[in-house]
C-alpha cells in the first residue's frame, strides 16, 4: 500500500511541475476569411470528393464483371479522369437515352456484351466532362402495341 501511495504521490508531483502547454492563440491570418476570393461554383474546390473507401468500392466494381444497373442507380464519378457504364438488358428491345450528351457528360458509345450468365446487354458508356450532378432516363419501346409507354430507366450521375 505504501509503494502504491509513494508511485501516486510521484506521479502527480511530476504532472504540477511539468512545462504547461503553450495556450497562446494562433496567429490571425493577414487576409481576412471574407477578403478571400470564392471558388468557382462548378470548380472541385467548391464539391465535396468521394473518400477513400468510396472510391476504393468504384474501382471494385468497375475491375468485376458486368452487372446489370438498376433503376434510379446513382453514380458517383471523378470528373474527366471517370468513365461510367450503364449495363441494360438487350432483349425486348432498343434503349435510348432521353440526354446522350450534355455539358457534363459525353455518351461515348453502346456495345453489345455478355453478363457472366450470358444474358445479353448492351453497354452504354459515358465519359464525365465536369463536376455537377445529372439524370439520364433510357426508354424503350414495348412489346405489345397497346402499351404506350413501354419501359424506362433512370439514372443519375454526381460528378465530383
Amino acid at each position: 500500500m505504501r509503494t502504491v501511495l509513494l508511485v501516486g504521490l510521484s506521479l502527480l508531483a511530476l504532472a504540477a511541475c511539468s512545462k504547461p502547454a503553450d495556450t497562446a492563440a494562433a496567429p490571425t491570418p493577414a487576409t481576412p476569411a471574407a477578403a478571400a476570393p470564392a471558388a468557382p461554383a462548378d470548380s472541385m474546390a467548391s464539391k465535396p470528393g468521394m473518400d477513400p473507401a468510396s472510391m476504393a468500392a468504384s474501382a471494385a466494381a468497375d475491375a468485376g464483371p458486368l452487372m446489370l444497373t438498376p433503376d434510379n442507380h446513382m453514380f458517383h464519378v471523378l470528373q474527366g479522369t471517370k468513365e461510367e457504364k450503364v449495363v441494360l438488358p438487350a432483349a425486348g428491345g432498343a434503349w435510348t437515352p432521353d440526354k446522350p450528351s450534355s455539358d457534363l457528360y459525353t455518351l461515348a458509345d453502346s456495345t453489345k456484351a455478355k453478363l457472366a450468365d450470358g444474358t445479353d446487354v448492351v453497354v452504354f458508356r459515358f465519359l464525365m466532362q465536369k463536376s455537377g450532378n445529372a439524370t439520364v432516363v433510357f426508354t424503350r419501346p414495348s412489346a405489345i402495341a397497346s402499351d404506350k409507354a413501354g419501359e424506362t430507366r433512370t439514372v443519375m450521375f454526381m460528378i465530383h
